[in-house]
């Protein structure tokens, strides 16, 4: 009897539904093949759907909610695929800088069986969204020689948000570069050189703080490879406009992606990078005080008019007074 009633339970939708949130999010892909009914209840429920990062979140739910990266990406997906299948790493060396990889770990040699799921094309992964809710922007990190270490975001398609499937022919068709952090890449080989650089890790750090949070995903790319500045700028914001044309379009337009850039130009400040700001600013904020401390000195505390001819290297022969009784005016 009491078989019979649970039984009865999970076959009332709502209460299922109600069940299966509670599970973790691997349980909950597997769970669809239990049996049809179940298959039903996970395809049709939105809220279910959304949980499992297939559907937005609904804009109403999406105020004062925590952005989440998906779970399947970074405990799944990206360690066992996309840093694996699409290897970037340099290989392992020891102490005398011999390659040892043929030490490997046997997980390591036995990856074309881990990956075989993983490359089906009707695999459900493929339609998975990157972030719950999603940005549908991507942040461009730019090492640029003048302006230093500065990043800009792009959006993608309106009315559609960026999925995993997006990301994987990117990656398959060699645009983008994946690093171990997951959602974290590279849009040129030049820039893995700098990998082991201790600026560099700063700088990755930095923007998997500060900048990871407000997009779906952080393309890095090495100097002038996205876009340009003018050699002659014609206006004072110049390291703020966007010149068209550059290797940004031929980069978009090479991935076939529809990106278009939405944000300003602007750096990455690093600790070290805000340190020597403060440390610039304390400077030049003791500099004026001691400008003002002089122009004081020099200053008439009758009139208020000020000495022109303080630190000029002239001879006068005259009371620059105005007043031959001695005093100030």
């Amino acid at each position: 009897m009491a078989q019979q009633q649970a039984s009865t339970l999970f076959f009332i939708p709502e209460l299922m539904e109600q069940i299966l949130l509670h599970l973790d999010m691997r349980t909950l892909l597997t769970s669809a093949r239990v049996c049809s009914s179940w298959n039903t209840v996970i395809r049709d429920s939105p809220k279910i759907q959304t949980a499992l990062f297939f559907r937005p979140m609904p804009e109403t739910e999406t105020q004062n909610h925590p952005r989440t990266t998906n779970p399947l990406i970074t405990q799944i997906m990206w360690p066992q695929f996309f840093s694996t299948y699409f290897n970037t790493d340099p290989p392992r060396k020891i102490q005398w800088g011999a390659p040892v990889s043929a030490l490997a770990p046997l997980k390591d040699r036995l990856i074309t069986d881990t990956i075989k799921p993983y490359l089906r094309a009707e695999a459900s992964w493929r339609k998975m969204l990157l972030k719950q809710p999603p940005t549908s922007r991507i942040c461009f990190i730019e090492n640029e020689a003048l302006q230093g270490t500065i990043h800009f975001y792009a959006a993608w398609d309106l009315g559609r948000s960026m999925r995993l499937d997006d990301l994987e022919r990117s990656i398959e068709g060699g645009r983008l570069i994946p690093s171990r952090d997951p959602l974290y890449l590279y849009a040129d080989a030049e820039k893995l050189a700098d990998k082991m650089d201790s600026w560099y890790r700063e700088e990755k750090k930095t923007a998997l703080e500060d900048l990871f949070p407000a997009c779906d995903l952080i393309v890095h790319s090495e100097s002038n490879k996205l876009f340009s500045f003018p050699s002659r700028p014609d206006n004072a914001d110049w390291h703020l406009t966007y010149i068209s044309g550059t290797e940004l379009d031929n980069w978009i337009e090479s991935t076939r992606a529809p990106i278009r850039r939405c944000s300003g130009i602007e750096p990455v400040w690093t600790p070290s990078m805000r340190k020597r700001h403060k440390k610039q600013a304390r400077l030049k904020k003791k500099q004026e005080k001691e400008e003002a401390k002089e122009r004081r000195k020099h200053t008439c505390p009758n009139c208020g008019y000020y000495n022109l001819y303080f630190g000029l290297d002239l001879e006068l022969d005259f009371d620059i007074s105005g007043s031959d009784s001695g005093s100030s005016c």
